[in-house]
C-alpha cells in the first residue's frame, strides 16, 4: 500500500481495496487498528484516497480497514 500510494507523483490518485481483515487482539473496527492507522497515515502523506470495500466475506464480524477515515469505504446490499 505505502509503495502504490507513493506513486502519487506519477499520477496514482486512487488506490482500489477490495479485502478485509477481521480484528485480532486489541483490533476494534473503531478507527484505531494499526490497519487502518497505517491506512489514514499512507492517505495523508501520500495525498492519495483509498477506496475499500468492507470485503467479499460473509464471516461475522467487523471487518478492517472499513473504518478508516481518510479513505472512502464503500458498502453494498443484496436480498436473500
Amino acid at each position: 500500500m505505502q509503495h502504490i500510494a507513493s506513486l502519487n507523483a506519477s499520477g496514482i490518485l486512487a488506490v482500489n481495496m477490495s479485502w478485509g481483515k477481521l480484528p485480532r487482539g486489541g483490533d476494534v473496527a473503531n478507527g484505531n487498528s494499526l490497519l487502518s492507522l497505517g491506512l489514514d497515515y499512507l492517505a495523508q502523506q501520500h495525498d492519495a484516497l483509498f477506496v475499500m470495500s468492507k470485503g467479499n466475506a460473509s464471516s461475522p464480524g467487523e471487518l478492517l480497514p472499513k473504518d478508516s477515515y481518510n479513505g472512502l469505504v464503500l458498502g453494498s446490499t443484496g436480498s436473500t
